[in-house]
């Protein structure tokens, strides 16, 4: 990836606001062979959500769990991995409170 590319994609996910960037290994889908890649992950510090305790990160908003789903769809991923994504627990937010639904 360029140095622009990445300036607009840390630009875009809040990098040092919210998230921070991680090397982590992944499993590709369909391999068997590990590889290394950059994600981001939220600043567990930073994030203040009333009545919600932080412990394995957070769930993802509606908007970005469609996306992966659309995402999974697009490239005919394993209907069971569809269906897995279709069950994870949301953040909703409402007003200046946030929730956890399903």
């Amino acid at each position: 990836m360029s140095p622009e590319c990445k300036a607009v994609i840390d630009g875009l996910e809040g990098k040092g606001q919210v998230y921070q960037e991680e090397i982590v290994g992944v499993l590709p889908y369909g391999s068997n062979t590990t590889i290394t890649a950059l994600t981001y992950i939220a600043y567990r510090e930073k994030i203040k959500f009333p009545g919600l305790i932080i412990k394995e990160g957070i769930p993802p908003s509606k908007r970005y769990l469609k996306t992966l789903i659309y995402g999974a769809q697009e490239c005919n991923l394993d209907s069971e991995w569809v269906e897995y994504l279709k069950n994870q627990n949301l953040l909703q937010y409402l007003g200046l409170n946030y929730q956890m639904k399903s």
